[in-house]
Order: C-alpha cells, then sequence, then structure tokens
C-alpha cells in the first residue's frame, strides 16, 4: 500500500512538472528506445544448491521531458514500459541419473512494467556535441508476467509496485531543433519482486536488476 502512494505520488510530480510548459521551462520531448538485458537475484534459506539466473535480452521503450535551460544543469521527467526477468538453465534428471544427465532445460521469465522517473541531468555542450551523466528516483508497476516456472503460489505475495534508482550516461548530437542520443541506463531496485522468509527452507527474495541501451529522439522548443 505504502508503495502504490509513493507511485501516485510520482505520477503526480511529473504530471505537475509538464504543465510547467506554458513557463517555458520544458526544453524538449523525446522518444527512446532500444534493448533491455535483465535477470533477478533469486535468494533461499537454507537451501545449498540455487537457481543462478541469468541475463535475458528484451526491449525498452520511454517518453521523456527535459526542463530548464541551465547551461550544464536539467531535469528529466521520464516514463515507460520496461520487460525485466530471467533465463535459468537447469539440467535435466531423472530416477535412473539423480545427479544429473547433462542436458539442459532453460526456463524464461518476463516481468512487465510501467516505471515513472525524475532525473537530475548534468551536461556539457561542446559545438553539437553534448555529453550528459543522469540520476534520479524511479517507481514501476508490474502490468503482467509470464513465466515458464510455477510462481502461483508466491503470485499473491509478489509487489506491484517497485522504488528504485536510476542512472546512466549518454551523448547527443543537435540538428537544429532536431536531437540525436545514444543512452546507457542501469535500473536499481532497492525494494523485492519478492520479499517473504520462509519457516525453515526455500524461496526467500527475488530482486530485479536491469540494463538499457537506447536510441533517442528529441525535439527542442525555441532552440
Amino acid at each position: 500500500m505504502i508503495m502504490k502512494k509513493r507511485f501516485v505520488s510520482l505520477v503526480l510530480l511529473v504530471f505537475a512538472s509538464a504543465s510547467l510548459t506554458q513557463a517555458q521551462f520544458v526544453k524538449s520531448i523525446g522518444l527512446k528506445g532500444g534493448a533491455a538485458w535483465a535477470k533477478q537475484e533469486w535468494k533461499y534459506k537454507n537451501v545449498n544448491e540455487v537457481d543462478d539466473p541469468q541475463y535475458r535480452a528484451r526491449i525498452h521503450a520511454g517518453l521523456e521531458l527535459e526542463m530548464f535551460r541551465h547551461p550544464w544543469l536539467g531535469m528529466l521527467a521520464g516514463a515507460g514500459i520496461a520487460q525485466k526477468g530471467n533465463q535459468i538453465e537447469v539440467e535435466i534428471t531423472h530416477a535412473g541419473q539423480p545427479e544429473g544427465t547433462g542436458e539442459f532445460k532453460t526456463f524464461r521469465s518476463t516481468f512487465n512494467y510501467a516505471y515513472l522517473e525524475l532525473l537530475l541531468k548534468v551536461h556539457r555542450e561542446f559545438g553539437p556535441v553534448t555529453p550528459f551523466v543522469f540520476a534520479g528516483p524511479r517507481l514501476d508497476y508490474m502490468i503482467s508476467y509470464d513465466s515458464d516456472l510455477s510462481l502461483e503460489t508466491i503470485e499473491d505475495e509478489m509487489s506491484d509496485a517497485l522504488f528504485g534508482l536510476s542512472y546512466g550516461v549518454g551523448v547527443e548530437y543537435n540538428f537544429g531543433r532536431i536531437g540525436l542520443a545514444a543512452v546507457f541506463t542501469h535500473q536499481y531496485d532497492f525494494s523485492y519482486v519478492y520479499d517473504k522468509e520462509p519457516e525453515t527452507f526455500g524461496l526467500e527474495s527475488i530482486r530485479n536488476k536491469a540494463y538499457f541501451l537506447d536510441l533517442a529522439i528529441k525535439y527542442y522548443f525555441g532552440k
């Protein structure tokens, strides 16, 4: 319930920021999209052998407003859709070979999130080229998930809203009022998808990890 209130608060903050357009605080609007590399940390209690999820390539898309016109400082209000999750290779066993057959099967999970973020941006213009760094808080809301693993037993305990941090680097090239950028982002989560200590042994927590590599196109107002 607390996480949902934080999500709603950030929604209101982003839309309030967007309303500053009439005061000419909005510098640009942009669209970005690209690849997402995501995995999840699965932790267990009193279990010797645990799953080791691998990164899985998915997709990411977002919308972004850049505010203020300071020569080296700005603020980004962003929203988007991100596919996270993981894939796990499990060795096949049977009664005759309980230690493993040497054959593996891949189990894939996809978690779809809508997110909002408010980022501080530091940049420096060198003619048409502008390198920049950014960081700030983010809230995710899980839209849906699909998994080859049986997660129904913990589905009611999974968190819909997650709180995290987005940060990264990028470089932009400007053509008058049009800008093209390449952006690398790490989305770090403070919250857990699942966090419930079992009485004896079993799954204890799940937390997302994700990296994005995007291409963006921006339109500048009155540049």
